[in-house]
């Protein structure tokens, strides 16, 4: 059983080493560590929390060390948990398949477990790595939502349960199905991050929310290439949960684009990585 050991507050956000993730300055964003122990198994646990400035958004990620003199077994490893009072949800999903990508499932949240998963060795357009919980009467412009993205393209599993006391626990992370990582002594697993996100403005708020977060993806590729970029044509980017446009500009490197994005008066600008085309005018997310 984990217990607690400390916590840390730190200004920014440190690098997910392996992994794409969101990141941000000391000015941007601050980052609470929370360290657990299980003594008799000898594994150290870090939870990751950052929040940001600018973007109503908590990321969570999860980092596993192995303290002990002996190796050991990691069969399960989920990147975020949220408990919470059953509110009569409904659970929102998107499914599909090729060239016809993330159309919209919702449904009521019943007692007992339900999920959302992809055990193809990819996210897939079948099954995306998104999952929310919403207000019955929740419409784009008003109604509480509660949702997480996760920010990798492997196996994954995004579940809801509600339980004989009508408490509901939202969980994400990579698949446990046929998972098995050996940790040595002084090693550490470093799980994928999850983006999660709260409005009480419907679904608006959040889709203008998480494209503003799910851009600031860190690729080292496009770190090293950024000082090579310049802009090119305006393009029109469709968002990958509901379709909602936002004005973005291609740079003139194959394989790579640049991101000027405004929503109100805000202007973001970032620079992603993506298999497009030169020239293209139009690219999905």
């Amino acid at each position: 059983m984990l217990s607690y050991v400390s916590h840390e507050i730190l200004n920014g956000k440190p690098e997910l080493k392996g992994l794409p993730a969101t990141f941000g300055t000391e000015e941007d964003c601050m980052t609470l560590k929370l360290v657990c122990e299980d003594k008799y198994v000898g594994m150290q646990v870090e939870l990751l929390y950052t929040v940001f400035q600018d973007v109503d958004v908590i990321t969570r990620s999860v980092r596993v060390t192995n303290v002990s003199q002996e190796s050991f077994y990691l069969t399960k490893v989920y990147s975020a948990c949220i408990d919470m009072d059953n509110k009569d949800f409904d659970m929102v999903s998107l499914h599909g398949s090729w060239a016809r990508e993330r159309h919209i499932q919702r449904k009521t949240l019943g007692y007992g477990i339900q999920n959302v998963s992809s055990f193809r060795g990819e996210s897939s357009h079948q099954d995306h790595p998104f999952l929310a919980l919403v207000d019955k009467n929740t419409t784009q412009e008003n109604g509480e939502i509660y949702a997480m993205n996760f920010v990798y393209s492997g196996n994954f599993r995004a579940q809801a349960e509600v339980t004989q006391f009508d408490f509901v626990r939202m969980t994400m992370g990579i698949h446990p199905e046929n998972f098995c990582w050996k940790l040595e002594c002084g090693e550490s697993f470093q799980a994928p991050e999850v983006v999660m996100v709260y409005t009480d403005k419907g679904f608006d708020a959040m889709t203008s929310t998480f494209p503003l977060n799910l851009l600031l993806i860190y690729c080292p590729i496009a770190k090293r290439a950024i000082v090579r970029m310049t802009f090119a044509k305006p393009a029109i980017v469709h968002n990958q949960h509901f379709n909602t446009k936002f004005r973005c500009f291609f740079c003139n490197r194959q394989q790579f684009f640049c991101v000027k994005l405004k929503i109100g008066n805000r202007v973001e600008t970032t620079v992603c990585a993506g298999f497009v085309k030169t020239g293209s005018s139009r690219l999905y997310l």
